[in-house]
C-alpha cells in the first residue's frame, strides 16, 4: 500500500509539472511575440516549436493517466473473458491508423475459433496495440517490412496457455538494447515516441497474470511473446 501510495504522488507530481511546463510554453511564446515583427521567421519556427511541445506534454499527461490504471492489479474476481482474433483486429486497426502511409505487410495466423483468454479485452488491445506499434516503427515504412502474429497453445501444470507471437523482419535488437527493452522511458527511435509503449504493455499484460518477453538476433528481426491463460469455458 506504502508504494502504491508513493506511485500515486509521483504520478501527481508528474502532471502538475507537466502542466507547469505547458504554461512556462505560453509565457515565453507571448514574451517572443513582444520583441519581434509580424512576418519574422524566427518567430514562425518559434511558434512551430513551442506548439509541438505542447504536443508532447499533452500526450505525457494522457501517458501518466494510463500509468495510474496500468499499475493496478486485476483480481480474479475482475476477470473476463478476450476474444484474441477480435483483440488483434482492433489493436492492429489502432497501430495502422498511427502509421499513414504504411507500407509494411501485416499477416495474421491467429483463428476466428481461437480459445478465449482470461484477460480484459481492452487491456490486452492496448497491450498488442503498443507491440505493434513498435514493430511497425522498425519496418513499417519498408516496402519489403512484414509484421506477422501467430498463436498455439501450451500446457502448464495442466493449464492451458495461450502463446501469442508478434514477429517483424526488421533489423532485430542487440543483446544490450534487449535487456532494456522493457524499461520506461527506454527508446531507440529518437524523436519518435516516449520510449513507454513496450513498458506500459508489459504493465498491462502482468496485471491480467501474464507474461510478455522478447527475443532477437542482429539482422533477423524480433519476437515478442505473450502469454496468457486461457478460458475453461466451453
Amino acid at each position: 500500500m506504502e508504494v502504491s501510495n508513493k506511485s500515486q504522488i509521483l504520478r501527481h507530481d508528474l502532471v502538475n509539472a507537466i502542466y507547469a511546463l505547458n504554461g512556462h510554453c505560453d509565457n515565453y511564446f507571448d514574451w517572443i511575440k513582444r520583441f519581434a515583427l509580424p512576418d519574422d521567421q524566427k518567430l514562425q519556427k518559434a511558434e512551430e516549436l513551442i506548439h509541438r511541445m505542447k504536443s508532447q506534454t499533452k500526450g505525457l499527461v494522457l501517458i501518466a493517466k494510463k500509468l495510474e490504471g496500468a499499475g493496478l492489479p486485476r483480481s480474479s474476481a475482475d476477470d473476463q473473458i478476450a476474444d484474441l482474433f477480435f483483440c488483434w483486429q482492433e489493436a492492429l486497426g489502432h497501430a495502422q491508423h498511427e502509421k499513414a502511409k504504411m507500407y509494411a505487410k501485416c499477416v495474421s495466423h491467429i483463428p476466428k475459433d481461437f480459445p478465449q483468454l482470461v484477460c480484459f479485452s481492452e487491456d490486452l488491445i492496448e497491450a498488442l496495440g503498443y507491440v505493434a506499434q513498435n514493430a511497425l516503427d522498425t519496418v513499417g515504412f519498408d516496402p519489403n517490412g512484414q509484421l506477422i502474429i501467430r498463436s498455439r497453445i501450451e500446457y502448464d501444470q495442466d493449464r492451458r496457455v495461450a502463446v501469442i507471437e508478434i514477429v517483424d523482419n526488421g533489423p532485430g535488437i542487440s543483446p544490450e538494447q534487449l535487456s532494456k527493452i522493457f524499461e520506461p522511458f527506454y527508446t531507440t527511435k529518437q524523436g519518435q515516441n516516449s520510449g513507454l509503449g513496450l513498458f506500459l504493455a508489459k504493465r498491462l499484460v502482468e496485471r491480467n497474470h501474464g507474461k510478455i518477453s522478447a527475443s532477437s538476433f542482429c539482422g533477423q528481426g524480433a519476437v515478442f511473446r505473450i502469454k496468457l491463460a486461457m478460458s475453461e469455458r466451453t
